[in-house]
């Protein structure tokens, strides 16, 4: 086919990207698909998850991030609106590595190694602590880490950073990170230096996520309407998939066979990237969903929203939307759920709300 930047070639690509689009929104917001042998599944009232560990603050909780699991703990990073950014063993609450002071903090995440932590938020830049200066088992931490590298902060987006997500099995040497100037980048930390930009939303990148089983894959979703699949070693997405509304977040399906996106007008959509058309769209009374994830099975969809309810989390059968529950009782949350991250195994989900609650459940 040559080189995509080849304008032949482009021209021929956009020809077929407007195919692409008048199919999408010809199918958008209908459920097109359900998949085969759903009365044979396990009962769906028997795939709620269950709190097993919560953490607490008078401030609210933005985001999570998980890390490999480290001798018998399950590390978990979190960015609070006291401004710190903290390192958390999920099992028994206690600190595997000193906070980092860091104000206007949205988003966080953590090497597998724990060696890095990066932050980002409205200050437009990436700033990158290292770790390695201090001792592993601290359950106090009184002090606090470091300032950051100033070889390794990164001021390259022009908008706040929505987004940050280390590559799968690159042993943190990738950083993806999603801004409010529309784009997507990719970071070499090997070369303190991003090495492609991703163009092609026409509006803020609310949300990127990657795949374990593909770790060249990624997908995003943005005010534009659109959730877009790339290949990182493509200039473009291959895959544009165009919702009724907003998507806020998106989540992958096992093996990136699929991608969930939550939507304002208390919505969320699911596609399939095969056959690159809509297979399933949820609704709710009214809300906005600010976050998802996807179970280890694919089974179930799980969504954090944001309504006059207060915020709460819904459990939804990812084959079948119509069949859905909402987390009910002292279990829930009381305010909007901004974050939810599923762990590296698939055994645990973290739920980060506005009101001062991390939540970890055992993920069935």
């Amino acid at each position: 086919m040559g080189d995509p930047y080849d304008p032949e070639t482009m021209a021929v690509l956009k020809e077929e990207w407007k195919k692409i689009d008048a199919k999408s929104e010809e199918c958008k917001g209908k459920m097109s698909h359900k998949a085969d042998g759903v009365d044979g599944l396990k009962p769906f009232d028997q795939c709620m998850p269950k709190v097993v560990k919560e953490y607490k603050t008078k401030k609210k909780i933005y985001c999570a991030s998980w890390a490999a699991p480290q001798d018998d703990k399950a590390p978990i990073c979190v960015a609070t609106q006291q401004g710190f950014v903290l390192t958390l063993d999920a099992k028994t609450m206690q600190y595997v590595k000193p906070p980092a002071k860091e104000g206007f903090v949205l988003e966080c995440a953590i090497t597998d190694d724990l060696r890095y932590i990066v932050t980002g938020g409205m200050q437009n830049a990436i700033k990158v602590y290292d770790t390695s200066k201090v001792a592993n088992g601290c359950t106090t931490c009184t002090g606090q880490l470091s300032d950051p590298d100033p070889a390794l902060d990164f001021a390259a987006h022009d908008g706040y950073i929505a987004a940050l997500e280390f590559v799968p099995k690159s042993n943190g040497a990738k950083l993806l990170s999603a801004s409010g100037d529309g784009t997507i980048k990719l970071w070499d930390f090997s070369e303190k230096a991003w090495s492609h930009t991703y163009k092609g939303h026409t509006a803020d990148v609310t949300g990127v996520c990657t795949c374990e089983d593909d770790p060249n894959m990624f997908a995003s979703s943005s005010t534009d309407k659109s959730v877009r699949v790339w290949d990182m070693r493509c200039p473009y997405a291959v895959r544009k998939f165009v919702a009724k509304y907003s998507t806020n977040c998106c989540a992958f399906l096992p093996q990136a066979k699929g991608v969930a996106a939550g939507c304002d007008n208390a919505s969320w959509e699911t596609f399939d990237v095969g056959c690159n058309l809509q297979i399933g769209r949820g609704k709710v009374k009214k809300g906005r969903a600010e976050s998802i994830a996807v179970s280890a099975s694919g089974r179930t969809t799980y969504l954090g929203w944001d309504n006059d309810d207060a915020g709460f989390l819904l459990v939804a059968d990812t084959y079948n939307p119509g069949s859905m529950k909402k987390i009910e009782g002292k279990e829930r949350h009381t305010d909007m759920v901004k974050c939810l991250a599923l762990s590296p195994d698939g055994n645990g989900l973290a739920s980060c709300s506005f009101d001062g609650n991390m939540k970890i459940w055992a993920a069935p």
